[in-house]
């Protein structure tokens, strides 16, 4: 009976703080705040520096991905943005490139990668071999002009953007051609100079039509959904105006993020075009950009910008949002048997706590209670560290919450000076 007893009150606190997590989840979105966590890359040939960083992504553990154009090469980081290896050099061979613009991965750990002036696209397996090339120089189905944006669906199909064709490709993994859609104007379905592209977790496909200063959807067949934007030149001028957008990317929640490139700044939407939030002016101090070619968002809602013309890549976190994602990873890690359900609840518990004690309303943070939310952060993270040990926590998904926990430690530490 005590059993029964205890095991109801676990379920009922349990409800509880989901039930205060919607609320504070509530408020969140009025007030979305993203912090400069960290910064890293210089100019140069070096590891861990860039000349012209382009295209930023990762593998299913975390481990980041850099298309360093200029210097013809992809450059691979761990999450706390320590360099690992480094492949590729100028050339058309199968480990060579020419311009490589953007990379993405796909479902099993394989990635593909936009070689632009070699007009192909390249699939390399997990452990950064090279598999298969596809593509050659012309205007019709597998053939490009000038690749900048790829993206990859749940179905492992890929779709590709030719910005001087002025159209999308879509292909199976295996570089099969499936259908084609798009001509140069301004009309729907049109473009002028698209760039990148995304897709969310329904199949819409997103695409930067940078000429047309505008974002544009549509379904996994080309037909057009909808559009959003249109020319704003100031920094700051206009909630959802651009200037020459260039990069996009879509959340697991399916939020859109859009490089505002000539606005030198990131604009985030929901899935229908609404604004949420905007970050970002033009210089070369945190927060800053100068010409961003890129954004990429990770598991934790932890958003990476390549800043294209600063060579270097930025780490940008929501403090409060981050937390809400980490409460959703923990109940995930319940429901498949990695963590036990009791511990699970009372990490829940905890991060609901570092949650109120942001004081996240419909102002922005706190400061005195954001000292508070980074004692109890270290906490935390302890606590993680000591169950990967005793409960069989695997060290990656303990990894995760910890480098979430420690990116929102940053951000906080940066707001509250």
């Amino acid at each position: 009976m005590k059993y029964i007893r205890s095991n109801t009150l676990n379920k009922m606190l349990f409800f509880l703080v989901l039930f205060f997590l919607g609320l504070m989840s509530a408020s969140i979105t009025h007030a979305e705040t993203y912090t400069f966590v960290t910064k890293w890359g210089s100019s140069g040939s070096g590891h861990g520096e860039f000349n012209k960083p382009m295209g930023v992504a990762f593998n299913y553990v975390g481990d980041i991905y850099v298309i360093d154009n200029f210097n013809n090469r992809v450059q691979k980081f761990y999450s706390n943005d320590r360099f690992i290896t480094t492949f590729g050099s100028i050339g058309s061979s199968s480990d060579e490139f020419n311009c490589p613009e953007i990379i993405a991965f796909d479902s099993r750990g394989n990635f593909y990668i936009t070689d632009s002036m070699n007009a192909r696209i390249k699939k390399y397996y997990s452990n950064n071999t090279f598999d298969t090339a596809w593509g050659s120089s012309g205007n019709g189905p597998g053939k490009f002009t000038l690749t900048t944006g790829l993206a990859i669906d749940s179905s492992n199909n890929i779709y590709v953007t030719d910005r001087s064709n002025n159209s999308i490709q879509k292909f199976n993994s295996t570089g099969n051609f499936i259908t084609m859609w798009g001509s140069s104007g301004i009309n729907n379905g049109q473009f002028s100079d698209p760039w990148r592209v995304a897709v969310d977790s329904f199949g819409n496909v997103y695409v930067a039509d940078r000429g047309n200063n505008r974002v544009q959807k549509f379904d996994c067949n080309g037909n057009f959904i909808t559009k959003w934007g249109s020319f704003g030149s100031n920094a700051g001028q206009f909630k959802g105006y651009f200037n020459y957008p260039i990069g996009i990317a879509v959340d697991k929640w399916d939020n859109v993020y859009v490089a505002d490139t000539g606005n030198n700044r990131v604009q985030k939407f929901d899935c229908n075009g609404n604004f949420i939030t905007m970050w970002g002016s033009t210089g070369r101090g945190n927060g800053q950009f100068v010409l961003p070619g890129d954004v990429a968002v990770d598991s934790m809602g932890i958003v990476y910008v390549a800043d294209t013309g600063n060579d270097r890549i930025q780490k940008f976190a929501n403090p409060a949002q981050t937390i809400h994602h980490m409460v959703n990873f923990v109940q995930g890690l319940a429901t498949s048997g990695e963590l036990n359900s009791v511990v699970a609840d009372s990490l829940t518990f905890e991060l609901a706590n570092i949650n109120k004690n942001l004081c996240i309303q419909e102002s922005c943070l706190n400061i005195g209670n954001a000292k508070v939310a980074i004692d109890e952060l270290k906490t935390f993270n302890h606590q993680i560290e000591t169950y990967i040990t005793t409960l069989a926590l695997s060290p990656r998904s303990g990894q995760k919450l910890i480098d979430a926990a420690n990116d929102i430690i940053v951000a906080l530490d940066h707001h509250v000076k």
